[in-house]
This record gives C-alpha cells, structure tokens and sequence, in this order.
C-alpha cells in the first residue's frame, strides 16, 4: 500500500502524523515544550528505529507552524450549528435543544456558546468540511436549520 501513494501524499501524511504527535504530547499548559523529532530519533529497545533526514527549512517551518497553531488551543476544522436564538428563553430553549440532541446522538460533543445576544449550540469536532456534510446529512431530519460553521475544533483523540 505505502508504495501505491505518491511522494507528495506520502509527506503531508507524515507532516500530519507528526502534527497529530507534537500537538498529542503538548495539550498541557506549563508542560515542558517537546521536540518532536529528537524524540522520534531516540533509541528504544525493541521498538524500531526511525531516523528522519531533511532540509532544515522543514523543520522552521514545522515549529512555526506548531507554534501559530499552539496559540489556538485547538486546531482549525468545521461544527454544525444547531442552535441559535435570542431572547429571554433563549437558554431554556438551548438546554432543550442540547437534551434532545445528546438522546439521538450521544457520541457526538456538543459545545455551547453565549456572544450577547445569542445562546448557541454547536455539534461535532470534524477535520473537513466533507466529514461535516456526511453528519449534517445523517442529522438534517432532526434538526432541519443545522448548518456547517468554520471553527476552532478540539484535538483529535490518539486511540
């Protein structure tokens, strides 16, 4: 399989993995800043050897990009809006809307937020734009004014 794929997917696959480590290792704050690569090359016994060999303008770029997205506290990906209103019973609506959502779709995170005047309610923490759509799709019977907003997601989860 690995030899199917292209050098350039080959690299922005490696570029995100190592993305999805750095950011893994990094999410306390106050924690003693990591660098990834002198921890990829370090010998462990019985666990492999990777030896990584590039230009050191990959690594600038690296850490610079690592760096704006630290400032995040999150990374750039896509919720649904499933909720918006104003009003003194704007809240009570929002904790409605967040009980019957959490019935139907228990796995998914919700994510509240109130910006005078509007209480909101966004569903999801989704990469793409695509894995958004497919969910808005299983979710638009239910919910039939949910739509996709650009957002500052959580990071993923390593199983």
């Amino acid at each position: 399989m690995w030899l199917n794929i292209s050098v350039n997917d080959r690299v922005k696959y490696l570029f995100y993995l190592i993305t999805v480590l750095f950011f893994n290792l990094n999410t306390t704050k106050g924690q003693e800043q990591i660098n990834i690569f002198n921890r990829l090359n370090q010998d462990k016994y019985n666990q492999g050897e990777v030896e990584i060999i590039q230009d050191s303008s990959i690594v600038f770029f690296m850490y610079h990009q690592l760096k704006s997205y630290g400032k995040l506290n999150g990374i750039r990906g896509y919720r649904i809006s499933i909720f918006r209103d104003t009003g003194q019973d704007a809240r009570e609506k929002c904790m409605a809307e967040r009980s019957r959502f959490k019935s139907r779709y228990e796995n998914i995170p919700l994510h509240e937020e109130f910006v005078y005047p509007y209480y909101k309610l966004y569903a999801g923490d989704f990469r793409t734009e695509s894995e958004a759509l497919k969910f808005l799709k299983i979710i638009e019977r239910d919910f039939p004014n949910a739509f996709i907003v650009r957002d500052i997601i959580s990071y993923p989860k390593l199983n």
